[in-house]
């Protein structure tokens, strides 16, 4: 579990602590390199070229500054992810010793960057789903239809005949605290809260309705849409 979590692996975010650490101006180890880079060790471009590609790859996406060094890094993912028209990151390229250049140290960097970005805003997303009121209606539905999350699992169904009834139909909760809502998760939370947030994306883009509820708030319409295009 990690601070941030909830995350697919213990390991998800090694090459999102690799980042922070050299944009800090922590030494170049071996370890960090190959976070970073998303190899082993032993596929490690040299020194040279990899100081090259990353003072590149800072400049390029403006790591400097007075903000924190994670701070830095996750608004410099966001950027790059919207840049790309929020697509999720290309697979890696298969590399072996020898066979870096200075493209291919920014390609991966940029990779990493961009998947440790979307793990971090999908974790807080997730976090949030696992204990909302839900409602939702897709466009061939005449009512619609209201889950309860606690905990990551549905604890109540019901029928609803709009989607803006949600307030009026489902007592309001108190939204647990942060590391309350994270302890919740394992491994099978995580794939059913993933695959809830994926439908519900679908239902929008669709042309359904969705409405999600935090304790007495309620996100729908285009508030909640800017959240999820995020994720």
């Amino acid at each position: 579990m990690h601070r941030i979590g909830p995350l697919p692996s213990q390991r998800a975010l090694l090459g999102l602590r690799a980042l922070i650490a050299l944009t800090r101006g922590e030494p170049p180890d071996a370890s960090l390199r190959a976070c970073a880079l998303s190899v082993p060790i032993s596929f490690l471009p040299d020194d040279a070229l990899f100081a090259a590609g990353f003072a590149s790859f800072a400049e390029a996406h403006q790591l400097s500054g007075a903000m924190s060094a994670r701070a830095r890094v996750e608004r410099a993912a966001r950027a790059l992810w919207l840049t790309r028209g929020r697509a999720e990151p290309e697979a890696a390229e298969e590399l072996a010793p020898g066979e870096w250049d200075l493209a291919r140290v920014i390609r991966r960097l940029e990779r990493c960057l961009t998947h440790s970005g979307l793990l971090v805003r999908r974790a807080r997303w997730l976090g949030l789903l696992a204990h909302a009121d839900v409602a939702f209606r897709e466009p061939t539905m005449r009512g619609a239809r209201a889950f309860v999350l606690e905990a990551a699992r549905i604890i109540e169904r019901r029928d609803l005949a709009r989607v803006a009834d949600l307030s009026a139909s489902v007592a309001a909760r108190r939204l647990p605290a942060r590391r309350e809502r994270q302890a919740c998760f394992d491994a099978l939370a995580y794939d059913r809260i993933r695959v809830l947030a994926t439908e519900l994306n679908r239902i929008h883009a669709d042309g359904g309705e969705v409405a999600i509820r935090w304790g007495r708030r309620v996100l729908d319409g285009a508030r909640l849409a800017q959240l999820m295009r995020w994720v």
